[in-house]
Order: structure tokens, then C-alpha cells, then sequence
């Protein structure tokens, strides 16, 4: 296939602000999670597949498949909404865990 570019699971992303490693990045419709540190400017890449554990509010509950939407400002994952989700839960999290095992499949509103 002369028109392929690559398998898609992770993207280069140039960054607006500072990440570490494992931090969820938004930009726009891409969602992921950083696989490296980075400054702004630097070019990454950023994970959109695959699973991920994710800090969550102790109080906040996920099922199994529900939508798993991103709190930038906390950095805590959270209920997801009508958009701008990072997936879905990939098992249960109860009320008084502090982390959610999150499938990224950004574009599931």
C-alpha cells in the first residue's frame, strides 16, 4: 500500500505544555497518554490505544463500559459524557478507589 503512514496507536505529538510520562494528553480530538516526558514544543508520542490505569476521584464509580471522560484541571478521569471522552472503563472501579483501568478509544461520543 504506498499510502499507509503507520498502524495508528500512537500518534507524534507536538506539545502545548509540559507532560511526564503516563500523563493524558488532549489536544484537540486526540487523546492519549504520553510515553514520554516532554516540554512544549517537543514532538512525543502519545498513545490512543490500549489500556491504562488512570486516577480517579475516591467518590466517583465506573462500571465495566461506561464512557470515561478527562478533568484536565484535577487530572482525575470522570464520567463521560455526550463528548470529549477517552473511553471506556475496562472493569469496575468502586467508591473509594483512586484508579480506573480506562480502554482509550477516543471518537466514542
Amino acid at each position: 500500500m504506498q499510502n499507509f503512514i503507520q498502524p495508528g496507536n500512537t500518534l507524534a505529538v507536538t506539545l502545548t505544555a509540559a507532560c511526564n510520562s503516563g500523563d493524558v494528553i488532549v489536544q484537540g480530538a486526540i487523546r492519549g497518554v504520553a510515553a514520554t516526558n516532554g516540554a512544549v514544543a517537543d514532538v512525543i508520542a502519545v498513545s490512543v490505544e490500549g489500556v491504562f490505569r488512570l486516577g480517579k476521584g475516591a467518590a466517583t464509580v465506573f462500571a465495566a463500559g461506561d464512557k470515561v471522560g478527562w478533568d484536565g484541571a484535577g487530572n482525575l478521569a470522570i464520567a463521560g459524557g455526550a463528548s470529549g471522552n477517552l473511553g471506556y472503563a475496562a472493569e469496575s472501579a468502586a467508591s473509594g478507589a483512586t484508579s480506573v483501568n480506562v480502554r482509550l478509544c477516543p471518537g466514542i461520543d
